[in-house]
């Protein structure tokens, strides 16, 4: 516990610094993050035999990250390196004897990171308040609290034993109560959206939110580890710490996209 919470002083201001002062700051962060999680997946693929290449892991990711990220206005960059990332995975797959299902599950895993990742960068570099981005970490820090809370002290009904046993329906209950409450008042007051909106998209983040949780944990008991890595003393690896953003920050960053918030 004393690990977590150093862990969470020093990082959590770090993060928060990044996304205010955004650019290249953040940019680089994001890449950090990706390539640490990428390597992460490799690392959970080689348990199960499957063929990996850290180079292609660690070029592809990065690419993603960025045309996603960087240049989210444009549709072709992020499209033509999906493409290449796709070949190349299954290039690899059948040169080491491998199937074509087994690289393309590898191109769907570094596209999980690749594009969360890059969904976090675009919600800071191509929104004009930076409150966004903070959205996304509200919600996933307050759904995780309160469900490990809840959880913890009146959580009877198993919610995914097979996937994850200390998850319980009464603590998924809690967090998905309280994010979207918490953090649909937030979104109400900070960025001026009409009160009911802000409760549907944060109900609905909350939800990404567990969502993204519940598959990285599949992932693990897959892989058959407790953590994806070590790197976050007392908090695990990158994708135990981001699991929930890689699949939120994305919706966050659709429903901004797809709708004029301000005018919901």
């Amino acid at each position: 516990m004393r690990e977590r919470v150093v862990t969470g002083i020093i990082g959590i201001p770090l993060l928060l610094v990044c996304c205010y002062v955004g650019s290249w700051l953040l940019a680089l962060l994001c890449a950090v993050l990706a390539v640490l999680a990428a390597y992460e997946l490799n690392e959970l693929f080689l348990r199960r035999s499957f063929a990996v290449s850290f180079p292609l892991d660690t070029l592809a990711t990065l690419l993603l990250t960025w045309t996603f990220g960087l240049i989210s206005g444009m549709v072709w960059p992020f499209a033509v390196t999906t493409l290449l990332t796709v070949a190349a995975y299954i290039f690899l797959a059948r040169y080491r004897k491998g199937s074509l299902t087994a690289g393309l599950i590898r191109a769907c895993a570094t596209l999980y990171v690749g594009v969360g990742f890059g969904a976090l960068l675009a919600l800071r570099l191509g929104q004009a308040d930076w409150r966004w981005i903070l959205t996304a970490f509200f919600n996933v820090w307050i759904t995780d609290s309160a469900a490990h809370l809840a959880g913890s002290r009146y959580g009877r009904l198993k919610l995914a034993p097979l996937i994850s046993p200390n998850k319980t329906w009464e603590g998924a209950g809690a967090g998905l109560v309280c994010a979207t409450l918490i953090c649909g008042i937030y979104i109400c007051l900070a960025l001026h959206v009409p009160f009911f909106t802000s409760l549907a998209l944060a109900l609905l983040f909350s939800v990404a939110a567990q969502l993204g949780d519940l598959g990285e944990s599949a992932l693990k008991r897959w892989a058959g580890v407790k953590d994806s890595g070590h790197i976050l003393p007392g908090h695990g690896g990158v994708l135990d710490r981001f699991d929930s953003l890689l699949i939120s920050a994305p919706l966050v960053l659709w429903l901004l996209s797809s709708v004029s918030v301000g005018n919901l």
